[in-house]
């Protein structure tokens, strides 16, 4: 009897489980995802974070600067912009190591790195080949060598994975190259395409994942600035010539405004422009 598919809806980014090891990257740029945060306010569309979901919980597997950076833009209750496939964390964990080689930010030598040793610190995922290895990470099989642990002489004598027409299986090669016992038989550890489904492991609550938690805390810091900020642009945005919009101001209306408070408007954009220049190392939001 076959196993039901699990019922699969458009989580709520409050939903969304960033604490299964599937963070790709060293660290989280933390001005790219201001700026992502601020493109989407301004109506930028981006592509979609991709979530692996086991039934129970949605795994994020690509697109973690985009996912803090729309906590940042909209409501935790808001449904993600994501892609879903069916599989457990460890699919995700998969997934992720190879994500961002041809899109995103791009990647650092600790990122590469990151994600050879996360498939490397796996009791399964380090018996595959070097070349295996850097096929799913994306990167040189030199640099998947450099970073492998010396094996034992034992290990390196009587076991091998290899990979055959989509499958991945270990060899027992003790016995490469001498005559076979009459009780010697061929041993095979087979899984589907190399993918372990265990089960997921004992669900974190989201607050719990200190990324999201550094994350809240500069939102929380941040108050109402960027949403009043973002009011003056959008103001801003719609207003004509500063000579003819002063030529067409109200007459009735010019004593609830003074030439001070213009200057003085002026003035904190211009620090506020500088300080954010100096803090975003001279670059400019770009809704990208």
């Amino acid at each position: 009897m076959s196993r039901a598919k699990p019922k699969v809806r458009t989580p709520l980014l409050s939903e969304v489980r960033t604490d299964g090891g599937t963070q790709p990257r060293s660290t989280i740029d933390a001005h790219l995802v201001d700026e992502y945060s601020a493109a989407m306010v301004e109506g930028a569309i981006f592509p979609p974070i991709v979530l692996f979901f086991d039934g129970v919980a949605y795994w994020l597997a690509d697109g973690f600067h985009r996912y803090f950076a729309a906590l940042g833009a909209f409501s935790e209750d808001s449904e993600a912009n994501c892609e879903i496939h069916l599989g457990t964390v460890r699919d995700a964990i998969l997934y992720s190591v190879g994500a961002n080689a041809a899109h995103g930010l791009r990647r650092t030598n600790e990122d590469k790195r990151r994600a050879v040793r996360t498939l490397l610190n796996d009791e399964t995922w380090a018996k595959w080949s070097d070349r295996e290895i850097a096929k799913r990470c994306a990167v040189d099989g030199k640099t998947v060598a450099a970073l492998r642990p010396a094996p034992s002489a034992e290990v390196l004598q009587t076991e091998r994975t290899a990979s055959r027409g989509g499958t991945t299986f270990t060899m027992k090669t003790g016995n490469i190259g001498r005559r076979p016992a009459e009780d010697d038989q061929p041993v095979f550890d087979s899984t589907s395409s190399g993918r372990a489904m265990d089960a997921s492991p004992t669900p974190v609550s989201l607050a719990q994942d200190t990324e999201v938690q550094a994350f809240r805390a500069r939102q929380a810091e941040a108050g109402d600035i960027p949403e009043r900020v973002f009011d003056i642009v959008r103001a801003f945005d719609g207003l004509p010539d500063a000579v003819d919009a002063a030529r067409r101001f109200p007459p009735g209306q010019r004593h609830a405004f003074h030439g001070a408070k213009a200057f003085e408007i002026a003035t904190w954009f211009r620090a506020f422009g500088d300080a954010w220049q100096v803090q975003n190392g001279g670059r400019d939001a770009q809704a990208a």
